[in-house]
């Protein structure tokens, strides 16, 4: 009998990106308060903007790129842009150059390809290594056994590289584990590379050379005619007789050919003053090297070029299909055909010291001015002004009427989106602030003391509205007639200062402790949030009348800026790309990584795209997905926080109960739940878990289905839930002699219940295997939704039971859910002899990809929708069992993913619907960190 498989292009290049509390990782990109996740993205630069410092390609289209806080950087397209950013999010999207999380804060400097699409090395500082085996779906550390820095990596196949670092550090990967080799010197080594399985070469500080012949076994030290003086910062062979070597002696970089296998050298090129970082040789005379200034060589043995490519260092090299690529600082990318073209998108490097939401704009030194036009995902304009001075801050009231500020004491005006005039004040200004086109302050600072200017014309003339004597002052909020101005002591102890504005008289409040203040958002006239040096909040709730400091629980960086989404959801930002989250208005706050050590002065978070900007032309945008967790202390906990947060008081006059200590009852009963839409609560065998009477009282039930026989639910707990129920309350017990006949029976009740209240049994059902709980899990949304029995199978064989249950109930269509493997080909097709036609399959190779599809058929067929989509473990039923059941209720899907990482298949699933919505069933034990972070990021990362 012919078998319908439901099969979806597999997409290969997806995700992984955020970290791992579980793994001793670093927390996530995400917010940490609230009921809202949010990834800080890069937005300038592109993709990246961490410095990069090793490359290496595998062919012409598919490369990877490492560097600082822990930046992976992966192509497949050769480091073409991509479109998939761009909404509607239609048709296959696979993002095919994009930054990966690698789940560590480390700087990474060294990566190698050990099989290309699929196993990939990459290492780092303090004995950091990485390594994916599904082509960067997921990067997974390795001990290295050691914390010594690792600065290079060579690798020959899925068995064999070799990592080399810090005082004199050798390690080799047999398979299994990286093995210890002796160096024979304390030397930094910064630089390997294999040209066979026994020979290779290491390089290093003090013209440190050593060449193995035997893999590593025993290494020997090269007499060689580079400079004594000279670091060898790269070396790059052909082969075991030809190479090439970059050296920076502190006063010349230098290129070097060998034709012995090291023994001597012949100076290639020498630049005066320019380190070289890197070199890489495609062959005996064709040979690429990069360094400091953007600087670039090239040589084919016959002719040779030099050329400067941008400002910034450019640390690593590569060759491989044809094209040579080189990385640097601020994730600089260049290729090499011919000519060299960049890959990397910058919009700027100047330092970036304002950001309005209110219709993006983004200020910063040099007379930068930059706007977008369009939401997050489309590239920024830069727009011209009538001065290089630094630009100090910015203040929008709709998307093309400002004002910006310069360090001289010049006010720019902005109306209908391009500059229409400037002001001159006596006073360097460092924050403005307006509440409509006339009324604008600023605050700023002459010599020792702070002002504070006001305008009521549009900033065409400005008047004093206080000073603040030995104070300089740097953060300025308004809000319904309130001004709040913060600052610090300009001599002596640079204690902070606020000074306050509540319409008629300034009043002023000074804190000891030399942390001058250097933020302020005034949420509302009265609740007020100020941020300073060492990781200072003040928080004020009567109009500044009196503060309270708030601790952190994070890194005591220095914060220069803070705002507020409404009156709950608000960002801090400052030194050290540190951002601080709260969603409780300030009273708490969760750090976050923003996932750059660059220093950020300024966050926006009140209006359109929420953004960062700071050092270096750094711009973070936030990207956020509604997300919420449903978890309890215990799994019937968690299914009773499922219930409340689902089915409001008075929703579910009938509960379905089953045992929380197996899954065939529960699973089987999702129909039935969705027939009387009303939740799955579990129960322990013996005994009523606390709470359960108190939900089923609050929902208004008058009935409960026990199912399972009383070997599965003991009587006493029956009677003891009528008890307490009171009168009135029924309960009605559905079991078998086994799981199948449990099951039979359930679909009949399931079909009665439609009919009772006045729905239609659309004749199909679900068969899944009885010895194994994934599939018939990852299917209950779907049996809820639709109201369709979910029937369990022997492998050997349709239960009878099964096959009268189904003649019965007149079932006349089906779906079969999971593999061959769980349920052969010979029982689908009794199943079709039984219904009088051939089921559908929903399956996949693994318990994932089988939700995956079991999700997708639910959408396609079912009448589910991917939103919201909700998650739950895939080593463990009973979060599901309740979930599943809310799911259906809600019309959303359900995935199942190993705890250590997002599946794949669920990655993909997320990639190609974006569902806007995520909800996590169970605790962080059982569903950790890592993969509800990396769900999030998928979603977000396209952008």
């Amino acid at each position: 009998m012919p078998d319908v498989v439901r099969r979806r292009p597999f997409v290969a290049a997806l995700l992984v990106l955020i970290a791992v509390a579980a793994s001793g990782c670093a927390t996530l990109r995400s917010s940490g308060a609230g009921g809202a996740g949010g990834v800080w993205l890069w937005d300038n630069p592109r993709m990246a903007g961490n410095d990069l410092r090793a490359v290496a390609f595998s062919d012409g289209r598919e490369g990877w790129a490492v560097g600082a806080h822990g930046t992976i950087l992966h192509t497949t397209n050769a480091g073409e842009g991509d479109t998939v950013g761009t909404p509607p999010f239609t048709g296959l999207k696979v993002l095919r150059t994009r930054t990966e999380f690698s789940g560590t804060k480390a700087a990474l400097n060294g990566v190698g390809i050990a099989v290309p699409g699929s196993v990939v090395w990459a290492v780092g500082d303090g004995g950091t290594i990485l390594r994916t085996v599904n082509d960067g779906q997921t990067w997974l550390p390795v001990e290295s056994y050691t914390g010594y820095r690792l600065n290079d990596v060579a690798a020959l196949d899925a068995g064999q590289a070799w990592t080399v670092g810090d005082h004199g550090t050798i390690r080799s990967w047999n398979g299994t584990l990286w093995a210890w080799q002796s160096s024979g010197t304390t030397n930094e080594l910064l630089a390997v590379d294999f040209v066979s399985p026994s020979a290779g070469f290491a390089a290093g500080r003090g013209r440190t050379l050593l060449k193995t012949t035997n893999g590593g076994a025993n290494w020997m030290s090269l007499g060689t005619t580079l400079p004594a003086s000279a670091d060898i910062r790269s070396v790059s062979f052909s082969s075991v007789t030809t190479g090439y070597a970059a050296t920076w002696d502190g006063i010349e970089g230098a290129l070097w050919r060998t034709g012995d296998g090291g023994a001597s050298w012949a100076k290639v090129f020498g630049a005066a003053g320019t380190p070289l970082d890197s070199v890489t040789a495609s062959g005996p005379a064709e040979v690429w090297a990069t360094g400091a200034n953007g600087f670039a060589f090239h040589t084919d043995g016959s002719s040779a070029s030099t050329g400067t490519l941008c400002a910034e260092e450019l640390r690593g090299t590569c060759v491989a299909g044809g094209t040579a690529w080189a990385v640097g600082s601020r994730g600089r990318v260049f290729a090499w055909s011919g000519s060299w073209t960049e890959k990397s998108s910058i919009v700027t490097l100047e330092r970036l010291r304002g950001y309005s939401a209110v219709g993006g704009w983004a200020v910063g030194d040099g007379g930068t001015v930059i706007r977008w036009s369009d939401p997050f995902g489309n590239r920024p304009s830069v727009v011209s002004v009538p001065t290089t001075a630094d630009l100090t801050a910015a203040a929008f009231t709709d998307g093309a009427t400002g004002w910006v500020t310069a360090s001289g004491g010049t006010v720019l005006r902005v109306t209908g989106g391009s500059v229409s005039g400037t002001s001159g004040v006596a006073v360097a200004p460092t924050s403005i602030a307006a509440t409509d086109a006339a009324a604008v302050w600023l605050c700023g600072n002459l010599g020792a003391d702070g002002y504070v200017l006001r305008s009521t014309d549009g900033g065409s003339s400005w008047t004093t509205a206080t000073s603040v004597p030995n104070t300089h002052l740097f953060g300025i909020s308004v809000r319904g007639g309130r001004v709040y101005v913060v600052g610090g002591r300009s001599t002596g102890s640079h204690d902070g200062v606020a000074a306050v504005f509540d319409g008629s008289v300034w009043s002023q409040r000074t804190w000891a402790g030399g942390r001058t203040l250097r933020g302020v958002w005034a949420i509302s006239p009265n609740a007020v949030v100020a941020v300073g040096d060492l990781g200072c909040v003040m928080r004020s709730s009567n109009g500044g009348a009196s503060w309270t400091a708030v601790p952190l629980s994070g890194p005591a960086a220095d914060l220069n800026a803070v705002s507020f989404a409404g009156a709950s959801d608000g960002r801090a930002a400052g030194d050290g790309g540190t951002i601080f989250a709260t969603s409780d208005g300030g009273a708490t706050w969760t750090v976050q990584d923003s996932g750059t050590s660059d220093d950020l002065l300024a966050v926006d978070v009140s209006s359109g795209t929420r953004r960062a900007v700071g050092a270096r032309g750094c711009i973070l945008a936030e990207a956020r997905v509604a997300v919420r967790q449903l978890a309890g202390s215990t799994r019937y906990d968690t299914a009773l926080e499922v219930s409340r947060n689902t089915w409001g008081a008075g929703e579910a006059t009938t509960v379905v109960l089953a045992t929380g200590e197996n899954w065939p009852d529960a699973v089987c009963g999702s129909s039935l739940a969705g027939a009387v839409d009303g939740p799955v609560l579990l129960t322990r065998r013996t005994s009523l878990p606390g709470g359960l009477v108190g939900e089923m009282k609050r929902l208004g039930a008058t009935k409960a289905y026990v199912l399972g026989s009383t070997r599965v639910i003991d009587p006493v707990v029956v009677n003891a839930l009528k008890a307490q129920m009171g009168a009135g309350f029924s309960a009605e017990r559905i079991g078998g002699a086994d799981r199948y006949e449990s099951c039979a029976l359930i679909a009949g009740a399931t079909v009665r219940e439609i009919a009772a209240r006045g729905g239609t049994f659309h004749h199909s059902a679900f068969l899944a295997t009885g010895l194994n709980w994934p599939d018939a899990l990852a299917v209950g949304p779907v049996s809820s939704h639709a109201k369709e029995p979910v029937f369990l199978t022997r492998p050997t064989g349709l239960p009878a039971s099964v096959a009268a249950a189904c003649r019965n109930l007149e079932v006349t269509s089906g779906v079969v859910v999971g593999s061959f493997k769980v349920v052969p080909e010979a029982v689908a097709d009794e199943f079709g002899s039984v219904i009088g036609t051939a089921p559908a399959r929903w399956s996949g190779p693994t318990r994932y990809e089988t939700a995956s599809e079991i999700a997708s058929g639910g959408i396609a067929e079912k009448g589910l929708s991917d939103s919201p989509l909700a998650f739950a473990t895939g080593w463990d039923f009973p979060d599901a069992l309740a979930g599943g059941v809310a799911q259906g209720h809600l019309g959303g899907a359900l995935l199942l993913t190993p705890p250590n990482a997002l599946a794949p298949a669920a990655g993909t699933f997320l990639w190609e619907r974006r569902p806007s919505a995520l909800t996590f069933i169970g605790g962080v034990n059982v569903l950790p960190q890592r993969p509800r972070d990396e769900a999030v990021w998928v979603l977000t990362s396209g952008f």
